[in-house]
Formats: C-alpha cells, structure tokens, sequence
C-alpha cells in the first residue's frame, strides 16, 4: 500500500475543511456587515428626523413669538421659554416630554397676556374654534378637539407629531435591531439605544388612535 495514499487523503481533508471554514466565516461576516449597515440606516434616518424635528419646532417657537398679543422681555416668562422650546435637542426622553410642558406654557401665556390685554374675561370660544377639521391631515371622518400643546399652525403641527409618532416606532425597531445583532456577535456589541418613552406619548396616541398613520417624508426641507 502506497504510504502516500492517506497522507495525501487527510492533506486534501484538511484542505476542504479549511475551505468550508473560510467560506461559512465569509458568510457570516457578510451577514454580519449587512446587518450592521442596517442599523447604521435607520440611525442616520433617526438623525435625519431630529435635524427636521428641531427646525419645525424652532419654526413653533417663532410663531408663539409673533402671535403673542404683548410686546415680549427679554427674560420674562414666555421669553425663557420659547427659547427652551427653540433649544430643545430631542436626544432624551425629557426632550420630548419638555416639548409638551413648553408647548401648553406658552399656550397659557398667550392666553393670559391676552386676558391683560383685554382687561376683562375673554369670551367663551365658539363651536367653530374649539374642534378643527383634521380631514386634510389624517383620514376621520369626525371632528376632534385641537390638543392643549398645539397651536394654529395646524400644518406645522401636525409636521411635528407625524416626526415624533415616527420616531417612536423607529426607535424600538433600532433597538431590537441592535439586541438581534448582540446576541450573534457577543463579542462585538452595540450600545442599545434608549427606546423614545415619555408621559405625554399619551398625546401622540390619541391623535394616531384608530389612524392609518402618514409616513413623514425625512427628505422634507427644514422650511
């Protein structure tokens, strides 16, 4: 029997072994590397939403200032914030939550400062003014209450919320995307970000209740 035969045997096996390692190790690392792209994806669409979400709300910010029926201070109340609401970076939770609060205190203000202004109790407002028609910005067929934190900008408005409404989903999909991905690469992980959670998400929900909900267009100019 030729000795050459079984080394020549167990060379070619190694050989094929190898070759079945590289090509399963390729596969995975592909895999691996269109995963990562995909989080990569929705991280630049989330900071993309954020860069647009801060200009229309700074753009809220300027139509309080220009409707505010008295002259405003600098550092008074409703000065402060409306700078807070223009400042806002939407990196945290408390960011989003502090959307709200601002946006109902200037609301007050405004209110206030036109009671002052009148010098005597503004009238009751009228069917017409309390409900608006958001036919033309969600599909509903019945009228609803305009929310304490809006203002009459209803276009802008509901810019806003549509960007927040979809930043909450797009946030537990990165999350769960990310949690996917460290549990087959242990040994490289991704820091988990924090899922966009908030009291005032109750806010969202009701203008999304039993809604179809629009996708926001992220490539929309800041304007």
């Amino acid at each position: 029997m030729d000795s050459g035969t079984p080394i020549a045997a167990i060379i070619q096996g190694l050989v094929g072994c190898a070759i079945v390692y590289f090509v399963l190790n390729f596969l995975r690392q592909k895999k691996k590397d269109s995963v990562f792209d995909e989080i990569k994806n929705i991280e630049a669409k989330m900071a993309n939403m954020r860069l647009i979400l801060k200009a229309k709300v700074k753009k809220k910010s300027n139509f309080f200032r220009s409707t505010s029926p008295i002259p405003i201070k600098t550092g008074d109340p409703f000065d402060v914030a409306a700078t807070e609401l223009a400042d806002l970076a939407f990196e945290n939770n408390e960011d989003f939550e502090k959307y709200f609060t601002l946006s109902k205190q200037l609301n007050t203000y405004i209110k206030l400062s036109l009671l002052k202004k009148q010098g005597e109790e503004a009238p009751a407002p009228s069917a017409e003014a309390a409900y608006v028609d958001l036919k033309s910005v969600v599909d509903t067929n019945k009228p609803k209450e305009t929310p304490e934190f809006m203002t009459t900008d209803i276009k802008n408005e509901f810019t806003i919320i549509k960007i927040i409404h979809e930043m909450i989903t797009v946030s537990k999909a990165l999350k769960k995307k990310i949690e996917d991905f460290n549990y087959t690469h242990p040994k490289t992980p991704i820091n988990i970000p924090q899922v966009i959670q908030f009291a005032s998400i109750t806010e969202v929900k009701k203008i999304f209740s039993n809604e179809t909900p629009i996708s926001v267009k992220t490539e929309d100019t800041a304007a």
